[in-house]
């Protein structure tokens, strides 16, 4: 039998998953201290920066989430960009989320799998009639993240939608509390 160990490379994107499953729990603390251990290890992790932000965000720390995620040596990729959205949103600044909603649709015009992350910064804004085309573009897509709906924060605004709701038994997930 062959023996495999991880490298520092390849666990990056676990601690970066343990970040993000302390935020679906709501703790922030935790989520912020191993994103950052993350970002020790490798600073340009974008995984873990966008942990990082959501984190700062659930503090109300709203710009130093920008900060992190407007690192002059990132690029406009689909996933910093929503969670970009979902600190202005968070923050009540409007105009910059839906800045960010409209990089985000020119961006999915030409990179497939893009359609969640546009629904997830409409439904933060509480934009159901506008979220709801994204979602059953992503649900077309068959996009995986479509199982995560009923425990993201992003999508906690509109669990209470009945066309949400319909959406999500209709993709077969449970009914959302």
């Amino acid at each position: 039998t062959e023996i495999y160990t991880l490298s520092l490379h390849d666990a990056l994107p676990i601690c970066a998953d343990l970040a993000e499953i302390y935020n679906y729990e709501g703790r922030s603390t935790e989520a912020e201290a191993e994103a950052r251990r993350v970002l020790e290890l490798d600073p340009t992790f974008v995984q873990a920066r966008c942990w990082l932000a959501y984190a700062l965000t659930e503090e109300r720390r709203y710009d130093e989430a920008v900060a992190v995620l407007n690192n002059g040596e990132l690029k406009d990729d689909g996933y910093r960009l929503a969670t970009l959205g979902y600190v202005y949103a968070s923050a009540g600044r409007r105009r910059e989320a839906r800045d960010m909603v409209e990089r985000l649709i020119r961006l999915a015009r030409d990179d497939y799998g893009l359609a969640i992350n546009v629904a997830s910064v409409y439904a933060w804004m509480g934009d159901v009639d506008r979220m709801l085309p994204w979602l059953e573009t992503a649900f077309a897509e068959r996009t995986g993240a479509l199982l995560l709906l009923n425990v993201v924060p992003q999508f906690a605004g509109v669990r209470s939608d009945p066309r949400f709701r319909a959406f999500t038994v209709r993709v077969g997930l449970p009914v959302p509390k």
